[in-house]
């Protein structure tokens, strides 16, 4: 969710129930997200939570016209700020599976998939806050904005902020939050220290270039070469098995094409790495993979019954933000640089000849 963005639940006197209630700054150049939530509905997108939303009376940010109008503003921040909306939304309480897949076939895009937008009820859950979400026939990019919570934006979109967001970059979203939540909850064997160097150095790497915020080296380098994911001991071995395999598969997208000299001058054995590459990212086309991906994993034994998540103490401020593209994330801190990163992934270049683990260099 947004830094503009309360939720509470709130009781309904009218309905007498509960509900959840979110009260927002929305994007005065946006369609409020309850319109969001009425053209899924009318797209036969099953389990709709939304029960009323609206604008509060006339209620809008001034500080954008202020500003405007100070010439030592304007010096320090050249991109104007953006006209925000006093506007409230109520849910059901209950949160039933609201599917990604479902909305994109809908036409609708989410574009900001986070563990603060994905809730847990009663042994459900509910993919919320729709209101940066955009038509999937709407192929170009959205003035001045990158949408997404910095740490869990796809890698592509963060290397260069004037790329636009597709289902696959959505995709590979989620992958980021499940990875995160997992080494910051799932019961393992590395402290809450460690845990807090590699969610920093992995997921909040960044930079300045030219003015604009970039990133996504460190997460590229996970993606391609997750040593840190391989070293650690989940409780929950299936888990791990989850995560190494659509961490593996969401890499290709980030793998350059197998070329002579990788398979040592040897014809039938480029063929053999060139299928196997061509396939994998036909899977990434859609989102069924990752589904399947799921539902293969709860088939497998050692989920433990009261799996509730570890009490974790971290020393990182809290760094979620939506941000306007090019604005560098809520992060003071400075990571390595993409050199450093590209260096480290040249020392660790490597050609498995296996079937079962063939890879192919990274692409950055």
């Amino acid at each position: 969710m947004h830094i503009h963005t309360r939720t509470f639940i709130a009781y309904s006197t009218s309905r007498q129930y509960n509900v959840f209630l979110k009260d927002s700054w929305r994007l005065d150049s946006q369609a409020p997200e309850h319109e969001i939530y009425a053209k899924l509905h009318a797209n036969n997108v099953p389990h709709l939570p939304v029960l009323a939303g609206n604008d509060i009376f006339n209620q809008t940010t001034l500080t954008q016209d202020v500003l405007r109008e100070n010439p030592i503003w304007v010096r320090v921040q050249p991109k104007p700020l953006r006209k925000h909306r006093h506007y409230r939304l109520i849910l059901k309480e209950i949160a039933i599976p609201l599917t990604h897949s479902a909305a994109f076939k809908a036409g609708i895009l989410h574009r900001d998939i986070s563990s603060g937008n994905i809730m847990i009820y009663n042994n459900g859950g509910l993919l919320i806050d729709w209101d940066l979400s955009k038509s999937t026939k709407d192929s170009g990019a959205r003035k001045s904005e990158r949408t997404g919570t910095w740490r869990f934006i796809a890698c592509r979109l963060v290397e260069d902020p004037t790329a636009v967001q597709g289902l696959t970059d959505d995709v590979e979203s989620f992958i980021h939050v499940l990875t995160w939540v997992s080494f910051r909850y799932a019961k393992h064997n590395l402290t809450d220290e460690r845990v807090d160097a590699s969610i920093a150095l992995i997921f909040d790497h960044a930079y300045y270039e030219k003015g604009l915020a970039k990133g996504g080296h460190a997460k590229i380098n996970h993606l391609n070469f997750p040593s840190q994911l391989m070293k650690t001991e989940f409780e929950n071995p299936s888990l791990k098995t989850l995560l190494t395999r659509i961490t593996k598969t969401i890499s290709f997208r980030y793998r350059t094409e197998p070329s002579l000299e990788d398979a040592d001058d040897d014809e039938a054995t480029l063929d053999r790495l060139l299928n196997v590459y061509r396939k994998r990212l036909g899977t990434l086309n859609n989102s069924e993979w990752i589904i399947n991906e799921l539902a293969s994993a709860l088939k497998l034994p050692n989920w433990p019954a009261n799996d509730e998540a570890k009490k974790f103490e971290t020393t990182q401020i809290a760094r979620s933000t939506t941000h306007t593209r090019g604005q560098f994330p809520l992060s003071s801190l400075k990571r390595k640089s993409s050199e450093d990163v590209e260096g480290k992934n040249k020392k660790s270049r490597a050609l498995s000849k296996s079937n079962s683990d063939i890879y192919f260099p990274s692409s950055r």
